[in-house]
């Protein structure tokens, strides 16, 4: 599942490279956030510890929660400091 989900991902990746190389680091952005959501999913069907203090949830849960928040952060701070860039790059 893991690879087939990552295949996935790596599509959708090289469809929007050209939109988003005028700003650094907005694709490692969207890796974070494409790669917790993979990651969380994934989780769901292996039986792993809950945590039951953080929503029973299991580590990597946890961590992929955290990157998803990382993710969205860059975006929204990387949109905010290469806004014309971004917006001249649309085609």
């Amino acid at each position: 599942y893991e690879i087939f989900m990552c295949f996935i991902l790596a599509g959708i990746m090289w469809a929007v490279r050209k939109k988003f190389t005028a700003a650094p680091g907005f694709m490692f952005s969207i890796l974070f956030i494409f790669n917790g959501i993979e990651r969380f999913f994934i989780e769901t069907i292996r039986v792993t510890d809950r945590y039951e203090s953080f929503f029973n949830l299991t580590q990597a849960q946890i961590i992929s929660l955290g990157l998803i928040i990382l993710g969205i952060g860059g975006i929204i701070y990387l949109y905010k400091k290469h806004k014309p860039e971004i917006q001249a790059a649309r085609f």
